[in-house]
């Protein structure tokens, strides 16, 4: 995925370098240079990563090989041109000789990026490593890939040292300006690359350019400046001198004393990686995941360490640098971390405030995004910017500038690879984000103490620093709270709208009474399963991507449907687990191998809270789950399958578009057995028309028989075929009779195997028309994970209906085995009805309702479905003439006894509708939703024990829910029954402990009846198990002030106001607190 590019930014500043000593109008070029050579090494760090994660796939472990063996070379390259400069007589020819190398490579790329491909896949193809040999492989071909250019990058920092630097007491000015605007311009590369250039020009095309601006670089150095630069040159250093405040404080020897400040550079870049990381994967998170939200963190990162190497180069000028310098950056780096820590679980909210703002902008909100996050890096960043040009002043000891620079760059590197690797592979699993963040404090406050401590000749001094440095941190660490999960993955950053107009403490209300039933940051991604009553959603980075709501059809849909249409499958592919419904659905079927592809372990963990849905199907011995990217997967297999589930995320975030892409769409084709099927969802909502009809058209370009299927608008899914693509309606039935097959349909509405047909939507000529103009998705023109995400906000998704909807009457259902044929059958058209009314789709099933009535007017099923559909467009008394000639012609349709009793309740009939519901219910026992509807009427007509009967029989059915239990409360305190009472509170509280409102309603009912004593164990229980809402506190107070105690009842609001800003303003409870 993208989001590895973003983790890793503090390269980015290292990368290549032009600046020299001459004359002040040939130095302004040379800063221009300087700043444009940091635009193109960002710019091919991200196009080379994003190339190579397509081959090498975008796990966090392929990703973390790549960047590692991006910094190897830049380090190596550091520390061999850094020798090289001590004998250079020509630097600025060399300067320009290392960034036409640069170039020249830039423009072989493709072509060598496709021979890595092929070595890479036969190689796997023709001895199948293990996952060690495997991975040498990898570092090996990366680190080849990209040895060349990165060893020319490294070069330049130490070679333009020597030119730069003109006295050793200039290098923290001199190093922090060149450092400064290699910065600024890889600044510049992240937003240039991020928002506009990849996506208008393309990824090769890029590369080109940015050679193009290496190769004109090199040409004028080495043509025009070099001869001036060798002339004007001012000579280097001559002496060993060392800063006069570092000589007398130097406790150890020489040689140990600078291999010691090596160390603490190197621990010094690896702490930088953990905080990039950290602070990247916990942003994703609360500010989004797309590729513009990672070119803002990248590009505020990067902007901190720029404008933090330019004011301290200023600052070098003016002021004395020494080791305590450096150590109180380390210190001050460590205190502007933790403060910051505290903001990450109010970013949520302020997310939704700046949406408010912005009023749907989406550059607004990109720009926006630049503040929240510089609200947590900038103060940091800026003292690692300004750290680096520190360092080089008290590190310097030779007259080698180029050589020291070496040195320390390399060393820096070195900490920064151990730093990258061991917080994505470890750290971050094992200890959390959070305590990630507070390791890198840790370690930068040690390191700050230890550079402290080597300081002598002013001891008290130096005591006192640390003493003060560790109170400072000591009271600052006291006020960091641990984040709040349920804030940290409300997904505000997907809805804002849905929290618009909220309060901060609404919005921290609403979260609040989200129960997590499990949290788990994983390697590449952080997964959480939450419980709002009775949803349970499983979110992959805040963003939900499977629940047990109504998108559970779509999961189920998306297993079952391609069996259907290749019901003699025996090997199935599924990308992406989910919540394992999919899984599921394919393994109702009766195929042979079912591999499951999933990027992130932690969301096969997340997995198991879905019973219900998946049936433990992870425990099948045909199932198969691999952590791996799926696209690599498909890329280096040889298995070819008969039905392939591409069930991705969504394709605003980043990385994603690229299973959305031509090349992926060839890859399913490849892997394909004869005769086999493909299946992609895609979804209508918050997606442009263009952006639509791109993916159609990406996908009918591979794939000559395609379709359109839906399972709940705007949740869609195309088949590809290779030929065929006819529907062999004698399957449909045969598969459809298989029990766990049925009931994963019955619940939505498709009750037979023609109710299936529902979802077909258009057929391939329709998608021809369809994708006639539409751009192709390709990985050199990544066009869609580039415009997605300008429409995650666009809410209205009735245009992308209307616009594919017209395209029906292009497409016939290619049915066969039909009898009668689909105009003249009866039953297919009722079904359609039946399905369309479930959807939610009123005009379809008017249409099919028309041709069930020109078949047999007088069917009882047709006049069912005509009575359903007035019901729910509210015309009841047409409805109730409909249903009631429905059973005239079938009294034992207990549908249409309940929709009648249902409509008699419009009427306030509710001894009719008693009746009619009593008598659906038995007709049909079991069915859940006729014992509610009944249980409804008869609380409403007054027959509370009847009601707390029918309720009490459902939850020992085990089918309690919140509207069962909710309605069973009411009813039973109507009866008067305390026993009864008590045993519902339990129950009610026990199964939604963190709903507020569920405990106010229980001691608003027992306050009622005069039963304080309960009323108080309730709001007690209350703050028991959310602590912290002032609701209970409330509660107890207003009992407390009935019975008179004045002191326990104000100790209640002061508690409540000490947990509520929006209490503490209530002027009427601050007119109680001054009578109490």
């Amino acid at each position: 995925m993208i989001r590895q590019n973003g983790r890793f930014s503090y390269y980015m500043s290292h990368m290549t370098n032009s600046t020299f000593s001459l004359d002040r109008h040939a130095r302004a070029l040379l800063f221009a240079f300087f700043f444009i050579s940091g635009a193109c090494g960002l710019i091919y760090q991200v196009v080379w990563l994003r190339v190579l994660g397509l081959i090498f796939g975008n796990t966090t472990f392929a990703a973390s090989t790549v960047v590692a063996s991006f910094m190897a070379g830049l380090g190596w390259g550091a520390l061999y041109f850094g020798k090289k400069t001590t004998a250079a007589r020509h630097p600025v020819r060399w300067y320009g000789m290392l960034e036409g190398g640069i170039a020249l490579y830039s423009f072989a790329t493709p072509i060598l990026w496709k021979l890595i491909e092929i070595v890479y896949v036969q190689y796997y193809r023709a001895f199948e490593p293990s996952f060690f040999h495997f991975s040498l492989l990898k570092f090996l071909l990366s680190f080849l890939a990209l040895l060349f250019p990165t060893f020319l990058m490294g070069g330049t920092l130490p070679v333009l040292s020597k030119y730069f630097v003109r006295d050793g007491k200039d290098i923290a000015h001199s190093v922090g300006l060149l450092y400064a605007w290699n910065t600024l311009g890889a600044v510049f590369g992240v937003l240039a690359s991020g928002f506009f250039v990849l996506y208008f020009f393309g990824v090769w095309q890029t590369v080109y350019l940015a050679g193009l601006c290496n190769l004109i670089i090199a040409w004028i150095c080495c043509r025009h400046l070099a001869q001036n630069a060798d002339r004007d040159q001012a000579p280097a250093p001559d002496s060993v001198e060392e800063p006069a405040a570092d000589k007398a404080v130097v406790t150890v020897s020489q040689k140990a004393y600078h291999a010691a400040l090596l160390v603490f550079f190197a621990v010094s870049g690896s702490v930088s990686m953990i905080y990039e990381i950290a602070w990247t994967r916990i942003l994703a998170i609360v500010l989004g995941s797309s590729v513009y939200a990672f070119s803002v963190m990248l590009a505020t990162y990067l902007s901190g360490i720029s404008l933090g190497s330019f004011l301290f180069s200023k600052y070098a000028q003016k002021r004395p640098v020494s080791l305590t310098t450096f150590a109180a950056f380390q210190i001050l780096t460590a205190f502007f971390v933790l403060l910051g820590l505290n903001h990450f679980d109010e970013m949520p909210y302020y997310f939704v405030k700046l949406y408010e703002m912005s009023k749907g902008s989406v550059w607004m909100i990109e720009t926006g995004k630049f503040f929240l996050c510089g609200m947590v890096m900038f103060l940091p960043t800026l003292l690692i910017g300004a750290m680096f040009s520190c360092f080089m002043h008290i590190y310097h000891h030779t007259s080698s500038i180029g050589k020291e620079v070496g040195t320390a760059y390399f060393a820096n590197t070195v900490g920064s690879i151990a730093g990258a690797f061991s917080t994505g592979f470890f750290i971050i699993p094992w200890i959390g984000i959070q305590n990630t963040l507070i390791l890198g404090v840790l370690l930068n406050t040690g390191t700050g103490i230890a550079a402290f401590l080597m300081m002598s000749g002013r001891r008290v001094r130096t005591l006192a620093a640390v003493g003060l440095s560790l109170a400072l941190l000591a009271v600052t660490a006291r006020g960091v709270h641990s984040w709040d999960k349920s804030l940290i993955t409300s997904g505000a950053m997907v809805k804002p709208y849905q929290a618009k107009g909220m309060s901060r403490e609404q919005f921290r209300n609403t979260m609040g009474e989200r129960e997590t039933l499990f949290y788990k940051e994983g390697a590449s991604g952080t997964v959480n399963v939450i419980k709002m009553k009775d949803n349970i959603s499983l979110a992959v980075n805040g963003k939900v991507d499977a629940s047990n709501g109504f998108d559970a059809f779509t999961q189920f849909l998306l297993g079952h449907l391609p069996l259907f249409l290749n019901p003699g499958a025996k090997s199935a592919l599924i990308i992406g687990l989910g919540s394992g419904s999919t899984a599921a659905a394919v393994a109702a079927h009766p195929v042979e191998k079912i591999d499951v592809i999933e990027i992130e372990k932690a969301v096969v963990d997340g997995a198991r809270f879905f019973p219900d849905l998946n049936r433990n199907v992870l425990e099948d011995p045909r199932v198969r789950v691999i952590i791996n990217d799926g696209r690599n997967y498909l890329l280096m297999t040889k298995q070819k399958y008969d039905v392939i589930i591409s069930e991705p995320s969504n394709p605003w975030m980043a990385g994603v578009a690229n299973l959305f892409s031509y090349e992926h769409y060839r890859n399913l084709r490849k892997k394909l057995a004869p005769g086999g099927v493909v299946c992609q969802w895609l979804h209508a909502y918050s997606m442009s028309k263009e952006d639509l009809r791109m993916i159609i058209a990406t996908f009918k370009a591979v794939f000559p028989e395609a379709s359109l299927w839906m399972a709940y608008f705007p949740d869609l899914m195309l088949i590809g075929r290779e030929e065929g693509g006819k529907i062999d309606f004698t399957e449909f039935k045969r598969l459809f009779e298989h029990p766990e097959i049925r009931r994963d349909f019955e619940p939505y509405g498709v009750r037979t195997p023609e109710g299936v047909l529902s979802s077909f939507w258009i057929g391939n000529e329709g998608l021809k028309l369809i994708s006639g103009g539409a751009r192709i998705n390709r990985d050199n023109h990544p066009y869609l994970e580039f415009s997605a995400p300008r429409y995650l906000y666009h809410t209205d998704t009735k245009e992308n209906f209307d616009f594919l909807n017209a395209f029906r009457e292009a497409s016939d259902l290619p049915v066969t085995g039909m009898d009668p044929p689909a105009e003249r059958n009866l039953q297919f058209q009722n079904s359609l009805t039946y399905a369309y009314i479930h959807k939610k789709l009123y005009a379809e099933a008017q249409k099919t309702l028309l041709k069930a009535k020109a078949i047999d007017p007088q069917d009882a099923v047709f006049n069912l479905n005509v009575g359903i559909l007035f019901y729910l467009q509210e015309h009841y008394k047409e409805a109730a003439a409909a249903l009631l000639s429905a059973l005239e012609k079938n009294p034992s349709l207990g549908e249409a006894r309940h929709y009648l009793g249902l409509t008699y309740t419009k009427g306030l009939k509710w001894d009719l509708a008693v009746q009619e519901l009593e008598a659906a219910v038995q007709l049909a026992p079991e069915n859940e939703e006729y014992k509610k509807s009944l249980g409804e009427a008869y609380f409403q007509s007054r027959q509370y024990d009847k009601a707390a009967a029918l309720y009490d029989g459902l939850i020992a059915g085990k089918q309690e829910s919140f509207d069962v239990l909710n309605r069973l409360a009411d009813s039973v305190f109507k009866t008067g029954d305390l026993q009864r009472q008590m045993a519902v509170t339990g129950l009610f509280i026990g199964r939604y402990k963190l709903s507020v409102a569920v405990y106010e309603k229980l001691a608003r009912y027992f306050e009622e009846q005069k039963n304080f004593a309960h009323a108080s164990k309730v709001y007690e229980t209350l703050i028991e198990n959310v602590p912290d809402r002032p609701e209970g506190y409330l509660g107890l107070a207003s009992l407390y002030g009935r019975a008179g105690k004045n002191k326990e009842a104000k100790s209640m609001i002061l508690k409540a106001m000490a947990r509520s800003p929006q209490v503490k303003k209530d002027p009427q409870l601050k007119a109680i607190l001054k009578t109490l």
